[in-house]
C-alpha cells in the first residue's frame, strides 16, 4: 500500500521517511507533498492507503485537506500531526473518519504503533471489500444463470400460469411485464467462418454477448429488462420489450451495429434473426422454434442483413420441429452442430 505525507517543512517530510523505511513495512511507495493543493492532487489521481498530514500549514491547513478527502469520500485512511496547542482540533477531527492522532514531536515507536494498526484495519477493509465483489459478481453469475434458464424453458414450451410466471420474473428480478409486447432476436456463428473447439465457442458466445448487451442498453434503461440465454444449439437469444426501445427503426439500427461490431471485433460471420413483435406470455415457444428452423434452412445471407421472422402458425409448423428441443450432437472438431 501507498503512503502519503504532508507537512510544508521538508526536514519534518525527511525525518518521517526515514523513520517510516526503517520499519520494514508492506509498503509500495511513500509520497510526499508540501500544500494541500499539491496533496489533494496526489490523493485524487493515485490510490493512496494512508495520509499522514500536518494541521497547521500556510494558506490551507490540514483540516481544509480533510474537507476534500471527506467530501469527495476518498477511501483513504487519515492519520493526523499535531502540536500540542491544536490537541484538542486534532481529537475533534473523529467527525472526518481520522484514524489516529501523533503530538509532536513525533516519537518512532508511536509512530510505527500507529502505522501497523492503520495497515491492519486498510488490509482487513480490503479484504472484506474484495470478499463483497466476489459475492456479488457470484450472485450476478447466478442470475444470469436462473434467468437463461428460465427462458430456455419457455422457449422449450414449459407453462406456467399468470401467477407463477409473474412470480419467476419478480424472483430473477427482471423488469418485463408479464403480457408485454416483445420482440426476439437470435445469434448464431457461422460454422464457416470459425474453426476452434468448444472452449473456444464459449469464449466466443461470452464475447457476442457482452457486445450485445453493451449496444443495446444504449437503447434499454436498465439490465433487467434486457433478458437472453444460450441455448445448447449455440444460439444466443435475447427477449427485448418494445415499449423500452422507443421506435423500430432505433431498434434495427442497434441490431445491425451488433452484427457489424461483432463481425469486426471477432472476425467472425453471424446468422442474425429479428422476429415480428409477439406477446412474452404467449409466443415464445412457437417464435424460438422459427427462428431455430429458420436458421437451420439458410444457406446465404448479406453481410448487412438482420433477418426479419414472420409469426408462423405453430399448428403449420413442420413435423420436425418436434426435434429442436432435444439435446444436440455437437460436433467439437468444427465448434458446430448437427441434428440427429
Amino acid at each position: 500500500m501507498d503512503i502519503l505525507m504532508v507537512d510544508d517543512e521538508n526536514f519534518v517530510l525527511d525525518y518521517l521517511e526515514d523513520c517510516i523505511r526503517s520499519f520494514d513495512l508492506k509498503i509500495n511507495a511513500i509520497h510526499r507533498a508540501t500544500c494541500v493543493d499539491d496533496a489533494y492532487d496526489l490523493l485524487s489521481n493515485m490510490s493512496i492507503s494512508i495520509l499522514l498530514t500536518d494541521i497547521r500549514m500556510p494558506e490551507k491547513n490540514g483540516f481544509d485537506l480533510l474537507e476534500l478527502i471527506y467530501s469527495e469520500e476518498l477511501p483513504t485512511k487519515i492519520i493526523l500531526l499535531s502540536g500540542y496547542s491544536e490537541f484538542d482540533f486534532a481529537k475533534s477531527a473523529i467527525q472526518y473518519g481520522v484514524m489516529d492522532y501523533l503530538l509532536k514531536p513525533i516519537m518512532p515507536d508511536e509512530l510505527q504503533r500507529v502505522l501497523v494498526k492503520t495497515m491492519e484495519t486498510v488490509t482487513k477493509e480490503n479484504r472484506k471489500r474484495k470478499e463483497f465483489i466476489t459475492k456479488r459478481i457470484n450472485y450476478r453469475q447466478s442470475q444470469h444463470f436462473l434467468r437463461g434458464q428460465f427462458l430456455f424453458e419457455l422457449f422449450q414450451g414449459k407453462s406456467y400460469s399468470e401467477k407463477e410466471f409473474t412470480k419467476k420474473l419478480a424472483e430473477l428480478q427482471l423488469d418485463i411485464p408479464y403480457r408485454s409486447d416483445c420482440i426476439v432476436s437470435s445469434i448464431l456463428m457461422k460454422t464457416n467462418s470459425f474453426r476452434g473447439d468448444s472452449q473456444d465457442t464459449e469464449l466466443y458466445l461470452k464475447a457476442i454477448m457482452n457486445i450485445t448487451e453493451e449496444i443495446l442498453h444504449e437503447a434499454i434503461p436498465t439490465r433487467e429488462q434486457l433478458w437472453y440465454c444460450i441455448d445448447p444449439y449455440h444460439f444466443f437469444h435475447f427477449v427485448i420489450p418494445l415499449n423500452l426501445t422507443n421506435s423500430d427503426d432505433l431498434m434495427k439500427q442497434k441490431l445491425k451495429r451488433v452484427k457489424q461490431t461483432i463481425e469486426a471485433l471477432l472476425n467472425i460471420r453471424i446468422v442474425m434473426l429479428q422476429s415480428e413483435s409477439i406477446q412474452l406470455n404467449r409466443d415464445l415457444h412457437s417464435t424460438y422454434m422459427q427462428i431455430v428452423n429458420y436458421t437451420l434452412r439458410l444457406t446465404e445471407q448479406k453481410d448487412t442483413m438482420v433477418h426479419r421472422i414472420k409469426n408462423l402458425d405453430p399448428s403449420r409448423s413442420p413435423n420436425y420441429f418436434q426435434h429442436l428441443t432435444e439435446a444436440p450432437f455437437v460436433n467439437r472438431f468444427n465448434g458446430g452442430c448437427t441434428m440427429e
